[in-house]
């Protein structure tokens, strides 16, 4: 799966244009195998995405569709949350 054009609009309008950009040179879980080393990190980018979505006590709906759009891309299911975008 690669980046598309749809999903950079989407996390630019929620999380802005920083976040998108350092998710958008990430590579995909899905991508490549999985490796012990790429599941920490995965683990570790999971948990900065839910405090993206979390900050400031915002739990909008935009923001919750991202996070599972974001979570499916990079560290959940291969299709878990793409209905959300």
């Amino acid at each position: 799966m690669s980046w598309f054009e749809m999903d950079a609009a989407l996390f630019t309008a929620v999380l802005g244009h920083d976040v998108v950009h350092h998710l958008a040179t990430m590579p995909s879980h899905l991508d490549e195998p999985e490796t012990a080393s790429a599941s920490s990190s995965s683990a570790e980018l999971q948990a900065r995405l839910h405090d993206l979505v979390e900050q400031k006590g915002e739990r909008s709906m935009a923001r919750k569709r991202v996070l599972l759009r974001l979570h499916a891309l990079y560290g959940g299911g291969d299709d878990e949350g793409a209905g959300y975008t």
